[in-house]
């Protein structure tokens, strides 16, 4: 019988020819035998034969090679989320992998390398469960604990982890009303540049950019839980902004969304930066044009009360009425390119016609 490191002996052996004989343990695949110092011929499966042993010879070196199973695999980041490592996706460092067998003691414990790679070898035959322990910040698309039985001689199973990160997605766009909130006909920002910068919840150090799309829209993909902030590259033109924290919360201030609480593999929405620009101003008179040649003459009475509406499109920026001067002053602010066709829009008492612009 072998000892528990595997080493054998027979004393007390006269001098003659012998034949040693290996028992093929179950739970492992053959491997390669050797003869020792004494000679002999390997006969067949684990039967070494012809051992010549002389009257005091110590032969030593006759081996029975036997091999053990392997798993490996990969814990990947899943950023399409189906569970599949497929190209393009890369692996994940550091991440603690433990094998326990069928009574759930560990058998080996191991950490994936910095291509997320990881490898258990010489494993008998048996039932183990592959544990993967869950890194901070993410998420899974497949479970943590995979059970299989490694047959002696088998094909070396494959075991991968596939983990989730979250998102940070918002927009960029000109709020033409002021009031802090998205409306329909607002125009968006696009190419618009972005950074996200913080720490993730292992401690590592975050950075990335990215541009708004046409819609004005943007989104930090692949983003592991943690802590961060959205700054923007403000323009020149639009010196005032306001901006509104999204889903995951966090706090504004100037040009910056700080202080998200990123949870993992959570999509967070909503993070907004909203262009005011400077305020820039239309204003003009309302009068009665009694001789309809659409020019005010020093005779024409102007007139008061007038509501007129300042429009973007379908949006209505801004409603005045005409004072006591019957003149009127509408302030709006700047939208990144000139204001286009803004159409003003005046509501007449009864009895009055409107003789054109």
């Amino acid at each position: 019988m072998a000892s528990a490191t595997g080493d054998f002996s027979f004393t007390d052996v006269l001098s003659g020819t012998y034949t040693l004989t290996e028992s093929q343990p179950p739970t492992y695949a053959q491997g390669t035998n050797a003869a020792g110092t004494a000679g002999g011929t390997l006969a067949s499966t684990d039967v070494i034969s012809n051992i010549s042993l002389l009257p005091g010879n110590a032969a030593t070196g006759y081996l029975y090679g036997e091999r053990g199973q392997s798993i490996t695999g990969h814990v990947w980041l899943d950023s399409n989320r189906n569970g599949t490592l497929d190209a393009g996706e890369g692996g994940i460092s550091a991440v603690t992998v433990t094998l326990r067998d069928s009574s759930n003691s560990v058998v080996a414990t191991t950490v994936t390398s910095a291509d997320g790679s990881y490898d258990f070898s010489n494993i008998p035959a048996g039932h183990y469960n592959v544990v993967e322990t869950q890194p901070a910040g993410y998420g899974s698309s497949n479970p943590d604990t995979v059970a299989l039985d490694l047959t002696a001689g088998g094909a070396p199973p494959v075991v991968n982890f596939g983990d989730t990160a979250g998102s940070l997605s918002g927009s960029v766009y000109t709020d033409a009303n002021g009031n802090n909130q998205r409306d329909p006909g607002e125009r968006e920002w696009r190419a618009y540049r972005l950074q996200l910068s913080g720490t993730d919840a292992r401690g590592k150090s975050v950075t990335k950019t990215t541009t708004t799309a046409q819609d004005g829209g943007y989104s930090f993909k692949d983003v592991v839980g943690g802590t961060y902030s959205i700054a923007e590259t403000q323009p020149p033109i639009t010196p005032l902004a306001a901006k509104s924290a999204g889903t995951a919360g966090g706090v504004a201030s100037t040009n910056l969304i700080g202080a998200i609480p990123l949870g993992a593999a959570v999509d967070a929405v909503n993070y907004l930066f909203a262009e005011h620009g400077a305020a820039g101003a239309l204003s003009g008179t309302v009068w009665r044009d009694a001789n309809h040649n659409r020019a005010r003459d020093s005779n024409e009475d102007l007139l008061s009360n007038w509501i007129v509406e300042l429009y973007q499109g379908a949006l209505l920026l801004q409603s005045v009425t005409t004072d006591t001067k019957r003149s009127l002053r509408v302030r709006q602010r700047n939208t990144r390119k000139r204001l286009r066709d803004p159409l003003s829009r005046a509501h007449q008492p009864g009895g009055l016609r409107d003789t054109g612009h």
